[in-house]
């Protein structure tokens, strides 16, 4: 048996699925298109089969079993376990809705790559853009609480139930809000790179250098935001080349101050009697205390992943698995 033959039939026996493995010809010996042409034959083989095997190719009948078809490269870069994370919980019926906030200076296009492979997996996934952060909107007056009510107004508005709030980074601080509203529509709460925030404590407050920083910016701005530098994306994005940091660099836009000054008037989730998890990149160097320290206020040892701040955005895979499964 083949190695991805192997996790074929993993996810097959989750759904009680019958699955044909057809035995193509391999390049270079066999070139394009005798595997296009032994594809086929497999898929006919199949229909004639079809009665026997309790299969409905045509996908006509509700109540029969149907056929589904997949291809799988042989070429290097692509190895069985990369599959791994589709597999969760795809065969059991069992849908959730991953709903993912973003951290500060960014919108949902932060968590697309990670979005799409929880869709893959078989699970909902949407991305939200938090007001004043998404491409040209106004940053003046702009409060946290109005930030936590989006998050609240937009699970509300799409009805959604079974939901794993994830927010990155300060999106901690909108999740925390957030689940205290929505108790009877989460399944799970997860920080990733986040900040878990302590009662009556703003961003601002919890690191003496950041405050300093963040108060002489909200003072030089004439809308009081803050705004990523050149010189902070090293540590923004460890792992990138120079080129991938401008590309990022430029897609950041200014936080309203308020965010970022204001506290949340709540306890942390552990309160709420819902599932908690906290997922950390090995070199995250820009949260405000350690990522530990941060998963200790909820009585967590996090997940790790691998790569830096941005790892969803640089190692989806990793990151969608680790969301799944946490």
């Amino acid at each position: 048996m083949q190695p991805v033959d192997r996790h074929v039939a993993g996810y097959a026996a989750d759904g009680g699925l019958r699955w044909l493995s057809v035995d193509c010809r391999l390049a270079a010996e066999h070139p394009h298109p005798t595997s296009v042409e032994d594809a086929h034959a497999g898929l006919a083989w199949l229909a004639a089969h079809a009665h026997e095997l309790g299969v409905d190719p045509y996908c006509e009948s509700r109540s029969s079993v149907r056929a589904a078809v997949a291809a799988w490269s042989q070429g290097p870069d692509h190895r069985p376990d990369q599959m791994a994370y589709r597999r969760s919980m795809t065969m059991s019926g069992s849908s959730t809705t991953f709903f993912l906030v973003p951290g500060g200076y960014q919108a949902g296009w932060s968590w697309q790559p990670v979005a799409r492979r929880l869709r893959v997996a078989g699970h909902d996934a949407l991305t939200v853009d938090v007001p004043g952060l998404a491409d040209g909107d106004d940053r003046t007056g702009r409060h946290l609480s109005e930030a936590v009510d989006h998050v609240v107004v937009e699970v509300e508005r799409h009805d959604l139930h079974n939901v794993v709030l994830v927010g990155h980074s300060w999106g901690g601080y909108l999740i925390t809000g957030a689940a205290h509203r929505l108790t009877d529509r989460i399944a799970k709460v997860i920080y990733f790179n986040a900040l878990v925030p302590a009662r009556g404590v703003a961003l601002i407050d919890e690191n003496q250098s950041y405050s300093a920083m963040l108060h002489a910016q909200i003072e030089a701005s004439p809308d009081g935001s803050v705004a990523i530098t050149r010189d902070q994306m090293p540590l923004l994005a460890p792992e990138w080349g120079e080129q991938a940091r401008q590309l990022l660099f430029e897609l950041l836009v200014p936080q309203p101050g308020a965010h970022f000054t204001k506290p949340l008037d709540v306890d942390d989730v552990t309160t709420l009697g819902v599932p908690v998890a906290y997922v950390l990149s090995e070199n995250d160097l820009v949260l405000a205390r350690p990522g530990t320290e941060f998963a200790a206020r909820l009585g967590l040892t996090p997940v790790t992943v691998p790569g830096g701040h941005q790892s969803m955005l640089t190692r989806p895979d990793q990151v969608a698995q680790a969301l799944l499964e946490c």
